[in-house]
């Protein structure tokens, strides 16, 4: 069995001092440098992932607003040719149903019904028919106005109101 030798404290003070520290000494600078090379790709690459990550998410997201609005718009038409339709015709038959149909403008405004103007004018399903001796028509109508107001500031905020 062979001897293991151990150095006594003082040997190794000795050896640290004379041989171990100068050279550490000197390659100091190139430890720190690498140090900070390493802490600032791993910097790098966390902000890359998070970017790509924020990036990869907002783009599924309106990717699937696109698809599902694609989706909405089939179905609204198919709902309205099917169901909404078919609603009016079993009322009566006689009546006629425009999906994207709506009250005229002018008639709207001859009606006096809403005296308030209006600045957007939207309208679908209208339905148009008699009953005994009465024409009529009706639809869906969202009717706005808009308001701008100004602060001190010089900035206008635009607000609009469904009447």
């Amino acid at each position: 069995m062979q001897k293991i030798y151990l150095p006594a404290k003082e040997e190794l003070h000795q050896l640290y001092e004379k041989d171990l520290k100068p050279a550490l000494e000197g390659i100091e600078g190139e430890r720190k440098s690498i140090l900070i090379k390493y802490i600032i790709s791993l910097a790098e690459t966390y902000i890359i992932v998070f970017y790509l990550a924020i990036a990869v998410i907002l783009g599924l997201g309106f990717f699937m607003l696109f698809v599902t609005k694609t989706q909405r718009v089939a179905y609204r038409k198919v709902y309205k040719t099917d169901v909404v339709k078919s609603i009016v015709n079993l009322i009566n038959p006689d009546w006629k149903y425009e999906a994207d149909g709506r009250i005229s403008e002018m008639n709207y405004r001859s009606s006096q019904l809403f005296e308030t103007r209006w600045d957007k004018y939207e309208g679908d399903d209208k339905v148009s028919g008699t009953i005994e001796k009465t024409d009529f028509h009706f639809s869906e109508l969202h009717t706005q106005y808009k308001t701008v107001k100004t602060d001190s500031e010089g900035k206008t905020e635009e607000s609009w109101h469904t009447i």
